[in-house]
């Protein structure tokens, strides 16, 4: 029996949000990210924001502010693992919350791109995914 297109299309593995998938970026650079919608990055997204109530509160949230609470979402909870990353004299950097911190925050079109990658449908699918070629 076929899946159905919207299933195929739209399905992703919840367990593979939890976990995580790795991301190759090249040379040698592989992220494992979670899913940004997954419970895990939700749950440090409410931990974050509660820190930023009283600033809420009085007015709003800076860019500055809301860029600061993104980055440390995705130290703590999106990025579960790499491999290759390295400070700019190429030395290894271990993935504790503050290299991951200190490196999106120096380079931030990092950043953006493993917020890209977090997002991504397709990235979740796995095995789903090979089940539904050839359904669309």
């Amino acid at each position: 029996m076929t899946k159905s297109a919207l299933h195929a299309r739209f399905k992703t593995d919840t367990k593979l949000e939890e976990q995580g998938v790795w991301v190759d970026f090249g040379e040698g650079l592989r992220v494992r990210v979670r899913r940004f919608k997954s419970r895990v990055v939700q749950d440090a997204s409410k931990k974050f924001n509660k820190t930023e109530v009283g600033v809420i509160r009085k007015g709003g949230m800076g860019e500055e502010a809301a860029t600061d609470i993104l980055v440390r979402i995705i130290a703590e909870a999106v990025i579960v693992e790499w491999q290759g990353v390295t400070d700019e004299n190429g030395n290894e950097l271990e993935a504790t919350f503050d290299n991951k911190y200190a490196t999106l925050k120096e380079l931030p079109e990092f950043r953006d791109a493993l917020f890209e990658q977090s997002v991504s449908m397709d990235n979740f699918k796995g095995e789903l995914l090979k089940e539904s070629e050839g359904n669309y």
